[in-house]
């Protein structure tokens, strides 16, 4: 009795753990754009997506990329927040 006991509770915490391993909250960075002549200044992120990792981060990114798209057909380009070198923000966005 006490084995068949134990035997449940491990079985339902291994299928806790996997449904928290498939499960999750996923947050976008951050992008910051600056309009080069009227000196306006926008944030597009962080883009938070609840569900499965890998579907969240997906609709993270794709929420990130339109929100980047939107703002650089409008001649907004892509800076680096204060205290970053320009590089680091001008990787492309997967």
């Amino acid at each position: 009795m006490l084995k068949r006991d134990l035997k449940r509770r491990l079985e339902g915490l291994l299928v806790t753990a996997l449904l928290l391993a498939f499960a999750g909250c996923v947050s976008s960075e951050v992008v910051h754009l600056k309009h080069p002549i009227k000196g306006d200044v926008v944030q597009c992120g962080p883009y938070t997506k609840a569900g499965n990792i890998n579907a969240a981060t997906q609709a993270a990114l794709a929420e990130l990329r339109y929100c980047i798209n939107d703002f650089q057909r409008q001649g907004y380009e892509r800076i680096a927040p204060a205290g970053l070198p320009k590089t680091d923000q001008s990787r492309p966005i997967p």
